[in-house]
């Protein structure tokens, strides 16, 4: 996603995006934000997942959010086996919390 689309879905999708980024830092990939990275890490992760909801394609949320760890540098396969089954886990519950706000998201996408 580029900066232009990031900035459109945060500036005329406001509602949604603060929802997004709550569960998005919440996960907060690698735990960036835990080592003090800047509070608009996640941004661009918290405007794809923000544009999967507005485009009804909830089914991509979980590889999404898989595949974020590999952009992070981190992926899955360097995941020790012990760690695995937590760390699926985590992304499952995430998906739950993302799928939980869709209909506040689509509100608001069918209001601008």
């Amino acid at each position: 996603m580029e900066l232009v689309e990031k900035n459109h879905l945060k500036i005329n999708y406001p509602k949604g995006f603060y929802l997004v980024k709550q569960i998005i830092d919440e996960l907060d990939p690698v735990d960036l934000l835990d080592m003090g990275a800047p509070k608009d890490e996640h941004d661009f992760l918290t405007a794809d997942v923000l544009k999967i909801l507005i485009d009804d394609r909830l089914e991509e949320v979980k590889q999404l959010l898989i595949n974020a760890y590999s952009d992070y540098g981190f992926g899955v396969e360097k995941v020790v086996d012990e760690y695995k089954e937590s760390f699926y886990k985590k992304i499952e519950d995430t998906t739950i919390k993302i799928n939980s706000i869709y209909n506040a998201v689509k509100e608001e996408a069918i209001l601008s």
